[in-house]
């Protein structure tokens, strides 16, 4: 339970984030920072607001599962970008 730390984006060497199934809640925007993040797994949570442009700047990105939360808004285009 909880909210991911505002500088969870600050490190740097993190590739890994497995968070799913913790009743975790608020913004996922900081992940958008972790730029060698390659697997970004947060499905099943609480988390809320949109979903940031910014996540199409992780370039390692490999995986995202963000399912059964709370987002609102779009997906991103950005999001497309992501190989």
């Amino acid at each position: 339970e909880g909210t991911l730390p505002p500088t969870i984006g600050d490190l740097q060497s993190l590739e890994i984030l497995r968070l799913e199934s913790n009743n975790f809640h608020g913004s996922i925007k900081a992940v958008a920072n972790a730029k060698n993040l390659q697997y970004l797994h947060l499905w099943s949570n609480y988390f809320s607001g949109t979903i940031s442009n910014s996540i199409g700047e992780l370039s390692q990105i490999v995986e995202i599962f963000l399912d059964d939360n709370e987002f609102s808004g779009w997906i991103p285009s950005e999001m497309g970008l992501l190989s």
